[in-house]
């Protein structure tokens, strides 16, 4: 299922952090849609989470992954929120390029019964530089296998 490809949406507008100026916003280049956040020194910190449940995810313990393009030039978190409980998952490392990745839920999932999570996505600024630090994400998507 698709959660977002910010064609003419933008799911990740549930801001964790506090500042408005870490928001993703929608950005169009070449006939394509994505969503740009950036960080730097006087904003440091970026998180946001999906504005909308995503209801009925298995918890079996059948293979169940998000899929997402992105590309940052700084660390970027992955969890879930099942009601005041979150998790990050994983981190993705910065890279140049837009990467197709997929993150495994399946064990996170297995046996849970809350069915209402939220997506959440987290990044800091590294210090590396004064210059902003870019993070983009597209096409995400819910991947599993019926029962």
């Amino acid at each position: 299922a698709a959660i977002d490809q910010f064609e003419s949406s933008n799911a990740l507008t549930f801001d964790l952090d506090g500042d408005a100026r870490t928001a993703f916003s929608v950005t169009t280049l070449a006939d394509n849609s994505f969503a740009t956040a950036a960080v730097w020194p006087e904003a440091a910190l970026l998180e946001v989470e999906t504005n909308f449940n995503i209801k009925d995810l298995p918890n079996d313990g059948r293979p169940f992954y998000l899929e997402l393009d992105y590309q940052s030039d700084t660390d970027l978190q992955i969890g879930l929120r099942k009601n005041t409980d979150a998790v990050y998952l994983i981190q993705l490392l910065p890279n140049d390029d837009w990467r197709k990745v997929y993150v495994d839920l399946s064990d996170f999932l297995r046996g849970v019964t809350i069915q209402d999570f939220q997506l959440r996505f987290r990044a800091q600024h590294d210090g590396s530089t004064e210059a902003k630090q870019l993070i983009r994400m597209d096409n995400l998507k819910l991947l599993h296998f019926r029962s």
